[in-house]
């Protein structure tokens, strides 16, 4: 008998699944969902609770704004109160982000839904390790306690929940972020001419970047937001813009002699879905050593990709050098990571990994 399963997200997610059938779009953001039906299981998601017009928004948003308010980060029970009529229909639940699974996990903790549940990354854990001395921390603390699973992307999440926010050793679990390598791996007759950097999160270190590639004989483009570059000094040889789709960030990685993730250490995982999305598409990389990437991949040093010293502007002025220098040590770099990727961090792999946890509860 089929397993039926609920997926929760945090925006909508119909138009991402449209475009992943017509091959306009990768289908990183659907964490698996798409392979679970392909693997045999029933897997459901609604967009309802994204309507303008959803009542429940308006009569919840008072709470939503105090969480956000407090941590920055969103606290969708409007949500969960939709849905709550359907649960009973599912075998599991599996919350893909935390502003939205954790409504579901105080519905559970209070005794309103009775389903495991399974809580994907845990990217939370910067933003209550920022924000430790918030009321949210210890509320949140208690309503963790009511999930059965919940995976971290990074080795070094886990020891934040389990002794900071006090959770079972056996509840928290490691599992690699997975990529859509066949959307990233497409073959394009474009050159590769350009020096790279992309990211839009708080671990971004352009400031070290910009600084290492400043008066390098190389084009340079950026895609991030605004705010990522704010009061930094931009080089000349560097374009920054704003990349909205799927398809343009392709075309970047496409172009890139060097692929360039730039990182602070922030302790949880960072700019993993950049080293994935270029990796796959087969671009010589530079990433900063931070535990984000370290503790999540088993990517080598010289042989998948170049490690950097976070803040050092000189080390990785000179690791991109060496690689414009050498454009076929680069090249076989980026063909060995890709078909590393490939056979081990894709999107099929994270919903296996998904479906172990399914079947190990449900």
């Amino acid at each position: 008998m089929k397993k039926k399963v609920l997926y929760v997200y945090r925006t909508r997610r119909k138009q991402i699944l449209d475009d992943w059938h017509k091959g306009k779009g990768p289908d990183n953001m659907l964490f698996g969902l798409n392979h679970l039906r392909q693997m045999g299981y029933q897997v459901d998601f609604f967009d309802v609770s994204y309507s303008f017009f959803n009542p429940l928004h308006w009569l919840f948003y008072p709470l939503e704004h105090a969480v956000i308010h407090q941590i920055g980060m969103g606290f969708k029970i409007d949500q969960a109160v939709t849905l709550l009529p359907l649960i009973r229909r599912y075998d599991a639940i599996v919350l893909t982000s935390d502003s939205a699974g954790m409504p579901f996990l105080w519905l559970k903790y209070m005794k309103i839904i009775d389903k495991p549940m399974i809580l994907l990354g845990g990217g939370t854990s910067g933003v209550l390790r920022a924000n430790y001395n918030s009321w949210v921390v210890p509320f949140y603390r208690k309503i963790l306690s009511a999930v059965d699973i919940m995976t971290c992307y990074a080795k070094v999440e886990i020891d934040f929940f389990t002794k900071k926010m006090e959770m079972a050793k056996d509840k928290v679990r490691y599992i690699p972020y997975g990529t859509d390598w066949w959307f990233y791996s497409k073959p394009s007759k474009r050159k590769r001419t350009i020096v790279a950097a992309a990211g839009v999160d708080e671990s971004r270190d352009y400031k070290t970047f910009f600084a290492a590639v400043k008066g390098l004989d190389a084009k340079v483009e950026v895609a991030c937001r605004p705010d990522n570059v704010a009061g930094l000094d931009i080089p000349a040889n560097v374009k920054v813009e704003y990349v909205d789709s799927y398809l343009k960030m392709r075309n970047l990685f496409r172009r890139a002699r060097v692929m360039v993730v730039p990182l602070k250490e922030i302790n949880r995982s960072a700019g993993q879905m950049v080293v994935l999305e270029s990796a796959s598409a087969g671009c010589p990389l530079v990433v900063s050593k931070v535990k984000g990437i370290t503790g999540a991949y088993k990517f080598e040093d010289g042989k998948h990709l170049l490690f950097t010293p976070t803040g050092d502007p000189g080390t990785l002025q000179q690791q991109i050098k060496s690689l414009l220098e050498e454009p076929l040590v680069g090249e076989a770099m980026g063909k060995r990571i890709s078909r590393f990727v490939r056979k081990n961090y894709t999107s099929k792999h994270l919903a296996a990994d998904v479906a172990k946890f399914i079947d190990e509860l449900s």
